[in-house]
């Protein structure tokens, strides 16, 4: 997926390109066309619908779109376990 000429790069917000069931795909830096290519493989192999999301940098992360998707119990296992833990970190951190 490639960015408009006009578009804004912005260093904190993830996207999510492909919306889906259960499954999400976390693309972190230039991978995003493998994470798409991989979830068009699922997809013709399963009955999932796969989520791809374009979190564009490591740091700083978009906190509100995956706890978005962790709510939707698309991140249960890999990096979900990883970013949920950070967030349940920041939480008692705010708290």
């Amino acid at each position: 997926m490639n960015f408009a000429d006009d578009e804004v790069l912005e260093t904190d917000k993830a996207r999510s390109v492909q919306s889906g069931s259960r499954l999400a795909l976390i693309s972190c830096g230039t991978i995003l066309s493998n994470a798409q290519a991989a979830a068009k493989i699922l997809e013709e192999e399963s009955a999932l619908k796969i989520t791809v999301i374009d979190a564009r940098f490591a740091k700083p992360f978009d906190e509100k779109l995956f706890i978005e998707q962790n709510s939707q119990g698309k991140m249960q296992n890999g990096a979900g376990l990883e970013v949920e833990a950070i967030v349940n970190t920041a939480r008692k951190l705010i708290l």
